[in-house]
């Protein structure tokens, strides 16, 4: 019987030593590699960037905002002055003009502008050149009607005044005059606001210069505005 606990005693040793052992062993090979699947890492906070957002994402402010514009000018002119039925003026001139504006709100703004023109070059029969350019300034309404959150239709309606100088010189006599009035003009067109600050305006004018000899004038414009 003794003999019989002994061996008995001598088992359940060996049985407990081996289990020991086991447990060891893998606890030394978790120790030694870790089971990464089941562990969270973390390097820091995400580093933040700023991101431009589009006009339409970003907070809009419809208080009194001033603005700066550039635009390029195509001006196509009736001008009825003829030497035996030949125009003698150039009547497409290329221009640029720069403004300044309020935009009282989501609707409307009020803009004053300053347009030059070029110097357009014409030689009739060879023997008569003549040269023609235009300066003008003023005041222009302009109404927005929002279509999109990025994109307006405009309409403006202003006033102006126009000086027109030509100078004719026929075979080395040269002769220059000038003429100026105060007119009014009407337009259409669009807005496309790329961010709240930045747009891209593209318009239609019709003008009535009250200047002698010039009928009317259609302006096409192209160009930039800056929104503070």
């Amino acid at each position: 019987m003794r003999k019989a606990l002994l061996l008995a005693g001598a088992a359940m040793f060996a049985f407990v030593s081996v289990a020991d052992a086991q447990t060891y062993y893998h606890g030394q090979r978790q120790n030694q590699y870790p089971q990464y699947n089941a562990r969270t890492y973390s390097y820091g906070p995400t580093p933040q960037y700023y991101v431009p957002q589009p006009y339409g994402q970003q907070q809009q402010t419809y208080g009194i905002r001033p603005y700066i514009g550039l635009d390029y000018v195509y001006s196509m002119s009736d001008i009825d002055v003829k030497i035996n039925g030949i125009d003698v003026l150039e009547e497409n001139l290329n221009a640029f003009a720069v403004s300044l504006g309020l935009k009282f709100n989501r609707y409307v703004g009020l803009e004053t502008f300053y347009q030059q023109s070029e110097e357009g070059e014409k030689t009739i029969l060879g023997v008569v050149k003549t040269e023609d350019k235009y300066k003008a300034y003023g005041l222009d309404l302009v109404g927005y009607l929002p279509v999109t959150p990025q994109f307006d239709l405009l309409g403006a309606v202003g006033i102006g005044s126009y000086d027109v100088e030509v100078t004719v010189n026929n075979q080395g006599q040269e002769v220059s005059g000038s003429d100026d009035g105060f007119g009014w003009r009407i337009g259409v067109g669009g807005q496309f606001n790329i961010t709240n600050n930045w747009g891209i305006r593209v318009m239609a004018r019709y003008v009535d210069p009250d200047v002698e000899g010039l009928n009317n004038m259609v302006d096409i414009s192209a160009g930039i505005r800056y929104t503070f």
